[in-house]
């Protein structure tokens, strides 16, 4: 079972030129790198595909001609560009408290980096002069907010500027590292430019040399997984083994005793207890309660997980990590089989977007009534669906994984068909 398609999705032959060293996109002057396929079923590269028509070319228009720049005026409005500059007097975050979790703004910089994401891939295909000038005058703010060292977080340098990392579980600093890595990989393929790849491999590199387990460094990960599956993008691009280290060393690390997140609140001199209620264990909400490599079960942030699995089937791959792939088996079997709806959603509980057990057999408008579905999980389930489709089908993989692959298919089939509900059109400014 396949997924259907109202259009048409075009894969670029080598008479298109994306065979050879470079591709061409729709300005001329932009010349994209294509990556080296080391696997007949690797996915395919962004920069050899073209939709042509249809439901999906149709989505695509309007989301490059109205979408793009209600959320680019939603960022001026909201503060999100005006924090990058670093001023307290034009930050209109959350300032400091007595707490050490602050407000939304500690999330503007997914925000940008996720927009500059956007616009990059529809620059890919599509000319337009006004976004490439809004995309190159945020990645100027974020290169003039960068620091001297790569270090680059607008809430941090603003509020607290020497707090950094000191709150691993709960500021977002590497979440936020990790979609303007992202960001930079989308934006160096459609464009050519390395202006925000720049940026990106000076955080990376600055990330590097800060974590790890050396004596001058902090053997410590993310409470919000997303760094981990941005540098195993930025190592594809890049070929730099360093950045495919570092993504292990988080991956791995992560869960592991002493518990990290213990120390650095002692550290922080911070008492509160952290989700004391949790029906697993505190640190489950951010799938840290063990080692990945003894999780047996889907639990906690819906979103956070995601990330992390997509994270470590792709490390499985690289790495041909036979063990790590059958975790991520393993836990992709617990998702669909008991923590998914027909429509390829995450049951999560209201509020907390904590992962819970459901049948399957559920109607869809009982879904609708009932399952908070956060479209934040959208993206990366999706993501560790195509992920576990291509690793499954490399030759590394036992036979055996078959069945596996065709669940994936299936699921991927319905994730895209159902999951996209009345509410979510159309989309405008």
């Amino acid at each position: 079972m396949r997924p259907a398609f109202s259009g048409n999705l075009r894969f670029k032959s080598e008479s298109d030129g994306y065979s050879t060293a470079h591709s061409r996109c729709a300005n001329p002057s932009f010349q994209t790198k294509t990556l080296v396929m080391r696997s007949p079923w690797q996915p395919i590269d962004q920069t050899r595909v073209a939709i042509t028509g249809g439901f999906w070319d149709k989505l695509q228009q309007q989301v490059g001609q109205v979408t793009l720049g209600h959320i680019y005026n939603e960022m001026r409005h909201q503060g999100q560009l005006d924090a990058l500059r670093l001023d307290q007097r034009m930050h209109r975050g959350r300032e400091e408290s007595s707490s050490w979790y602050w407000g939304g703004s500690i999330f503007w910089d997914s925000d940008v980096a996720k927009w500059l994401e956007a616009a990059s891939a529809y620059l890919q295909h599509h000319r337009d002069a006004r976004l490439e000038t809004l995309v190159d005058g945020t990645i100027e703010l974020l290169a003039n907010a960068q620091q001297q060292d790569g270090y680059l977080n607008s809430h941090i340098l603003t509020w607290r500027p020497r707090h950094r990392f000191k709150n691993l579980r709960d500021l977002h600093e590497l979440y936020c590292a990790g979609h303007l890595i992202e960001a930079a990989v989308v934006h160096r393929q459609a464009t050519g430019k390395e202006t925000l790849l720049n940026i990106a491999i000076r955080l990376a590199d600055h990330l590097a040399a800060v974590f790890g387990v050396g004596s001058n460094q902090l053997p410590g990960y993310c409470g919000h997984p997303e760094i981990e599956l941005a540098l195993i993008r930025l190592y594809r691009l890049t070929q730099e083994q360093r950045y495919l280290d570092l993504s292990r060393f988080f991956v791995e690390q992560r869960g592991t005793k002493p518990h990290y997140f213990d120390r650095e609140a002692i550290e922080r001199l911070d008492s509160t207890p952290f989700r004391p209620t949790h029906p697993v264990s505190p640190y489950a909400y951010m799938q840290a309660h063990l080692p990945l490599r003894e999780q047996r079960e889907v639990v906690g942030h819906a979103v956070r997980a995601m990330y992390l699995y997509s994270a470590a089937a792709d490390l499985a791959y690289e790495s041909k990590d036979e063990e790590l792939g059958a975790v991520c088996k393993n836990l992709w079997q617990d998702l669909c089989q008991s923590k998914l709806y027909i429509s390829g959603a995450l049951v999560q509980r209201p509020r907390t977007k904590d992962l819970r057990k459901t049948t399957i057999c559920r109607t869809f408008k009982a879904m609708q009534r009932r399952a908070p579905r956060s479209p934040c999980c959208n993206g990366p389930t999706a993501w560790f669906i195509s992920i576990s489709i291509a690793n499954t089908r490399t030759p590394w993989r036992e036979p055996s994984t078959m069945a596996f692959w065709l669940d994936s298919e299936r699921m991927v089939s319905r994730f895209f068909i159902t999951t996209r509900s009345p509410a979510m059109e159309p989309i405008t400014g």
